[in-house]
Parts: structure tokens; sequence; C-alpha cells
């Protein structure tokens, strides 16, 4: 038994444009729903055992005869394991192994130290250089001398021709 998932990845497309899908009855197909969500949460994951579906029935209180009818309705849709009789669908057992192969290649690459950082660049000529590593603070002396209206030289206040102080 390998790590369990709390969630699949569910196709809805897939069910619509399913013809047996589309033939059941609106009962049959809630019951497709959850043999389905109860398989992925079996204790084998993906696997309906007897032992399992027999608890699940007395859990959801549905009497013999309504799940015997309901269970022969979709049991096309599941195929019989012959080591242990339990139940499985092909297409969750694949989605399955999908999931666990893209997690040991995730374990596998993270062993490695996993992907590199990306790096913002201003700059094509600075590639080398990450956004954090370049001075970016503004020359505030040289914004504040040229905005500044008190000249150094003289000691005294300049104004701009038509901007003077009380003309």
């Amino acid at each position: 038994m390998g790590k369990k998932y709390p969630y699949y990845p569910r196709y809805t497309g897939d069910l619509a444009a399913s013809v047996d899908y589309q033939l059941m009855s609106f009962a049959e197909m809630g019951f497709y729903n959850f043999l389905i969500d109860m398989s992925w949460e079996a204790p084998e994951q993906c696997m309906l055992t007897p032992e399992y579906l027999e608890k699940l029935r007395e859990l959801k209180r549905i009497r013999r005869k309504t799940w015997d009818k309901l269970m022969q309705s979709v049991q096309q849709k599941f195929t019989i394991c012959e080591k242990n009789g339990a139940l499985y669908n092909d297409r969750l057992l694949m989605e399955l192994e999908k999931m666990r192969e893209k997690s040991s290649k995730n374990a596998r690459n993270g062993l490695k130290g996993g992907r590199p950082r990306n790096r913002t660049v201003v700059d094509p000529a600075l590639s080398s250089q990450s956004i954090l590593d370049l001075d970016l603070k503004p020359d505030i002396e040289t914004e504040v001398e040229s905005e500044s209206r008190f000249s150094k030289e003289s000691g005294s206040f300049r104004f701009p021709k038509g901007d003077s102080d009380g003309e």
C-alpha cells in the first residue's frame, strides 16, 4: 500500500460523454459516484473489498434488496479482482498510478535539490544579477540640489523668472 492521496482527478466531461453513465437513473448515478469516492477512501486505495462494501451498506442503512439492485446496475463500471474479490474501477486505478508516478518523480527531484529559484532580471545585460542585488536607491542629494532654490555658491535663494517671492 502506497501513499494515500486526499483527492483524485475527476473528469466530469468524460462522465458526461459516457453513454453508460447517461443511461443510469439518478439513483444509479449517485450510487456510482458514491462507490468511486469510497473506493478512493478505502483502506486499500481504489479497492472495494466485499467486507468494506458490507460496512458501507450498513453505515448508509441501505436495505440489502436496494443495495443489490443498485450494485447490479453499476457493476459493469467495475472490474472484480480475482485475488480477493474486490471491485475496482480501471480509470480510477490508472489515475492513482499516474499520481504515484508523479509523486515519485517529484520526490526524486526534491532529493536533487528541487528546481532553481527564478531570478527576476531588470536588464538582459545584468542577467547574472537578481533584482535584490542591484542598488536601486535614488541619488537623493542630486535630486534635492536640482529642485532647491537655494544656491550654495551665492548663499541666497534663486527664483526662476516670474516666480519670485512677492512679485
